[in-house]
């Protein structure tokens, strides 16, 4: 239900509180709904002809990893994937 109304994070985090209570609970059904989840928030990767921020024309690094800034969008998935990790293992 939680997945139809938008809620995102909120489904997540009862997936993941499924997983960590039986991490083979219904053949793995919530591991799996909470890994496609991600899929569908992970945004689009830019197209092969647009130029990376930080990157030089011949994509050298210009400032550090550190400089570029993650959207919001791919912060919350890489944390959720963390979550995810910490918790299977």
């Amino acid at each position: 239900m939680l997945i139809a109304q938008g809620a995102w994070t909120q489904a997540l985090d009862e997936l993941l509180e499924i997983v960590m209570r039986d991490k083979s609970w219904g053949e793995q059904a919530p591991r799996k709904t909470f890994v496609a989840l991600l899929e569908l928030m992970t945004p689009p990767k830019p197209k092969a002809g647009t130029q990376a921020v930080g990157k030089s024309a011949g994509g050298i690094e210009l400032a550090g990893h550190t400089a570029v800034q993650e959207d919001a969008q791919s912060a919350l998935v890489s944390s959720y994937r963390r979550k995810l990790s910490m918790a299977l293992n």
